[in-house]
């Protein structure tokens, strides 16, 4: 059965870019795995857009956060280009704000 949403990865020069959809639930979360460990074995710096985001699961924010351990580890950028507000609803009542290195008080983190 196809996943109900699709992720948008993009790749510019050295940056993977990461868009994702609006339902980022446990059905989406093998999908974004798979996205986001091309991204991680690319070895290049990782940008996410999450404008979009309305619903997200806590197996999606985990994910999300070990892929941001994993590229930080890696000496490499993680960065969000933009994060819905029920995108960071959810990761502050799970107390995942500063490991998702999500910005706390505005919508776009440019």
């Amino acid at each position: 059965r196809p996943p109900r949403s699709t992720l948008f990865p993009y790749t510019t020069l050295f940056r993977s870019k990461l868009e994702l959809p609006a339902q980022c639930l446990l059905p989406d979360a093998q999908t974004l795995s798979q996205v986001l460990l091309g991204a991680l074995k690319s070895g290049e710096a990782i940008e996410v857009d999450g404008h979009a985001v309305t619903r997200i699961g806590t197996a999606v924010l985990q994910l999300l956060w070990l892929a941001r351990r994993d590229v930080i580890d890696q000496a490499h950028e993680w960065r969000w280009l933009s994060a819905s507000e029920p995108l960071r609803r959810a990761a502050r009542q799970l107390f995942m704000t500063d490991a998702l290195g999500l910005p706390r008080d505005a919508v776009s983190a440019n």
